[in-house]
């Protein structure tokens, strides 16, 4: 059994926890967000956690009710018709909370979006160390964008009085609910290998549900995204939406008097949920959203561009059905992946639980499953999805009150007609804790359980589960600072002491797999052996093994196929075309190689049980991989700059350094030796600095300076770096070089329209957008054949070209030596 996480608070919601893929738990606990990050060392006992009783774990606390006037405006009072009690008077406790997926945020992590209970839907970002309380900042409120979009779509609309309008504003602005879009790749097999990787075709999208029926479709921009400008700020653009209909009348009357006739309104849409992107016959992404109103669950299929922010909803719904058959759906969640040409939809209601198996060509004929869940009627606090087993998907739940003792607690899909009972891990770690806590207390097994949440690792072989214990048999006399939440971790399914990995990611893209949920999975297996055998030969190779089947490199790869860079055209590169610039770098650096990947996984793991085990030798083959790469990328692909000559000159001054490089393919010049050339300057004395070292820099003076790890240039001044947070690798942070860089040779033409100054505060979309007209009413969603990009990114791009920097720093975006994430 896995030792417990013990918080010093309840959560304040239901389906409280969620899991990032930067292996970050997340509990939404009243007026803060508690996250939970392991520690990926083996020797963890001088580690200031800030948690009892456990030294893996590092707590942060985010204080996420507190909005200046800026962000949430001081409001009046509204009408009894129209007034919201959260709005107007909650402490604005944490009421949601949900990850994105990864590359949204600083260093490719993802962001915490928290809707809060004054309706205001926050994201929060860490703009430097993720185990730093200071270093997390909201970067954005939403509900700004859905006031701006609805203004512009209902500015003819007819208003009576000053009052009116103001109350179909604010009903306008509210945020109910709200899903993350996965990130849209092109069409890839069922399994495939981290050697097939591809970058994301389009930004970051989310959709929002108000209380006026309507569902909006912003699209989020980060200053973080390859194709951001240099002055770049987080922003958010509504890009669609649609509404159910019939909406609420505020001028009925008579107005409701009995309570059955107010809770039968239908004010909001009450549950939203992305399905993960397919691509149609004719090459388009499609993906499905599905919704809950008062009685009933509904599809309706979304569609997006390629590299463009233009977004199309179907007119009307798929698909639609009544028969959960109850005012308010508990829970509804997608499977993460598709198995085969299915998705499943999970619902869950007092009426029972209900399986939609959605065809993914033809969503029209989705069919449903269901199963009583024995006729209990407490909540279902929170589901997890088995990404362990490619042929039987299934789904454990937790149900809020009964969570110990309850029959059924794991369902298969889609749900046979007659299911098996057994008892999941979870159910019994819950079972085992409750009997500590009674013992603890003296309360002679009079204890009760109340589930909070539930949720699956990143790749679906661990389940993690929320839940507080309380007297069963007496008043319980309590205080806050006295609340206590259990965090446990357990295997999705008992694999009696082996240690298996999901094949190609389980329910996670093998693209965004990241080197720390790999390595805490390691970790937990590793807690659970003997302490004189953990370090054994056979323990790594075993753990190396499973690293090759989590990241698909146990499929067949043909090694000899070489990605080729897009062609150069009169017109420049398009948006498509620099993402697989970057994507082809990326391939050739981090993948292409297995030999380049055996070592690179092999020194994760050394760093794991011995943060000192590695030595500068060990890095040469991955600086070879990155520095032959680079200069193999073709110079008419991307415009020169004073940043882009520097990289190209240390890189070609290190080749001497590399016995074992190869020179052919390297643009003409690459192979010379230009050590005697020297790019930069001490800034101290202003005197030349040669190449000496791969770590350390020194000018003639005698000044030293720690070498970027990456580019290899040399670190100057402070505040313009970063580290790996697992290896401790140092490197140039990727703002500090873009904001200074500067077009050189026959680009600098072009230096006025392509890099203005940051300090000005432009801002410009990050992808290109069709304009349309938007009108209200149902047909509102912008309708377009999602086919092509159009003069729009040619323009974009035009606007802002493309350096050899950028697209080293955008394929490069984590350590090359260890694949962790970087901090600072």
């Amino acid at each position: 059994m896995h030792e417990a996480i013990i918080l010093a608070n309840w959560p304040s919601c239901l389906n409280s926890l969620v899991w990032s893929h930067d292996c970050i738990l997340a509990l939404a606990a009243g007026e803060t967000v508690e996250l939970l990050i392991p520690v990926l060392s083996a020797d963890s006992n001088d580690v200031d956690t800030g948690l009892q009783g456990t030294q893996h774990w590092i707590n942060v606390h985010i204080r996420t009710n507190l909005f200046s006037s800026t962000e949430v405006p001081p409001i009046d009072p509204l009408p009894l018709r129209a007034n919201s009690i959260g709005e107007e008077i909650s402490t604005s406790d944490t009421a949601c909370i949900e990850w994105s997926p990864p590359g949204l945020a600083k260093h490719a992590r993802c962001a915490l979006a928290v809707l809060t209970t004054n309706l205001n839907l926050s994201l929060w970002v860490s703009d430097s160390d993720p185990k730093v309380t200071r270093g997390w900042r909201r970067a954005l409120v939403l509900n700004h964008e859905l006031d701006r979009y609805f203004q512009q779509v209902y500015a003819q609309e007819e208003i009576r009085v000053e009052l009116e309008w103001e109350t179909q504003r604010r009903l306008r602005r509210r945020i109910r609910s709200f899903a993350w879009s996965p990130q849209p790749r092109p069409s890839q097999p069922a399994e495939y290998s981290v050697q097939e990787a591809q970058f994301p075709i389009n930004g970051s999208f989310i959709a929002v549900s108000n209380d006026d029926n309507d569902v909006v479709i912003l699209r989020v921009d980060s200053p973080y995204s390859f194709y951001s400008p240099p002055s770049a700020q987080w922003s958010a653009r509504a890009e669609a939406h649609f509404s159910f209909e019939p909406k609420i009348d505020l001028r009925r009357t008579p107005r409701p008097f009995l309570l059955i006739e107010a809770m039968g309104e239908q004010r909001y849409i009450g549950n939203l949920a992305w399905s993960p992107w397919t691509t149609n016959s004719h090459g388009v992404p499609e993906a499905i959203l599905a919704y809950t109103t008062n009685h009933s669950v509904h599809l309706r299929r979304i569609r997006i561009s390629p590299f463009s922010s233009d977004v199309s909803l179907d007119q009307t719904d798929i698909f639609s059905d009544a028969t959960v058959g109850t005012r308010e759906v508990h829970l509804l969640r997608w499977m993460p992946r598709a198995h085969g040409d299915v998705f499943y939809l999970v619902a869950f209601s007092q009426a029972g639980a209900f399986c939609f198996e959605v065809p993914c060509r033809d969503p029209s004929k989705t069919t449903v499953s269901t199963h009583d869940l024995d006729k209990r009627w407490d909540t279902v606090a929170g589901c997890a999805f088995n990404g362990l087993s490619k042929t039987e998907p299934r789904v454990q739940f937790l149900s809020q009150l009964s969570a110990p003792v309850v029959a059924t607690s794991e369902l298969k899909l889609p749900i046979p007609p007659t299911t098996e009972s057994r008892t999941p891990p979870f159910q019994q770690s819950i079972r085992d804790s409750e009997k500590l806590f009674s013992a603890e207390n003296e309360l002679a097994g009079h204890t009760h359980t109340k589930a909070w949440a539930m949720c699956s690792s990143p790749m679906g072989d661990l389940v993690a589960s929320g839940v507080s214990f309380h007297p069963g048999d007496m008043v319980e006399y309590t205080i806050a600072a006295t609340s206590r939440t259990h965090i446990g971790i357990q295997p999705f399914e008992d694999t009696a002491g082996a240690f298996i990995l999901p094949a190609s990611g389980g329910l996670c893209p093998v693209e965004d797999l990241s080197a720390e949920t790999l390595i805490y999975c390691a970790q937990t297996w590793l807690e659970e052996l003997p302490e004189e055998s953990r370090a054994e030969r056979s323990v790594r190779n075993t753990i190396l093994e499973q690293f090759w089947r989590a990241l698909g490199l146990s499929n067949h790869h043909d090694d000899s196929l070489v990605d080729k860079y897009p062609e150069t055209h009169a017109d420049g590169l398009d948006l498509g075309e620099r993402t697989l610039l970057a994507q082809t770098l990326r391939r050739a650096v981090y993948s292409n190689d297995k030999g380049i990947l055996k070592q690179r996984y092999g020194r994760l793991l050394t760093l794991f049980f011995d943060p000192k085990g590695t030595t500068q030798s060990d890095d040469a083959p991955a600086i070879q991989k990155l520095v032959t790469e680079v200069l193999k990328v073709p110079r008419w692909s991307y415009h020169d700059s004073e940043a882009s000559q520097k990289i190209r000159t240390v890189y070609s001054s290190m080749l001497p350094w590399l016995s074992d490089a190869e020179a052919s393919g390297m643009y003409d010049g690459a192979g010379e030796t230009l050590i005697d050339k020297h790019v930069e300057r001490c800034e101290i004395c202003d005197d030349s600095i040669g190449f000496e070292s791969f770590a350390w820099a020194r000018c003639g003076q005698g000044h030293e300076f720690v070498r970027c790890s990456l580019t290899f240039l040399a670190i100057q001044a402070p505040g313009i770096s970063k580290l790996c947070g697992i290896c401790g690798k140092r490197y140039l942070n990727e703002e500090s070089v873009v904001r200074t860089d500067k077009l050189a040779g026959a680009d600098k033409s072009q230096q006025d329209l392509a890099m203005p100054n940051v300090d000005g505060g432009q801002q410009g979309d990050i992808l290109p957008s069709a304009e349309t007209n938007v009108t209200a009413g149902e047909g509102s969603a912008k309708q377009g054949d999602g086919t092509g990009q159009g003069k729009a990114a040619t323009a974009d791009c035009e606007r802002w070209p493309i350096t050899l920097a950028r697209i080293v720093f955008a394929a490069c975006d984590v350590c090359i030596y260890c694949g962790g994430k970087f901090v600072g």
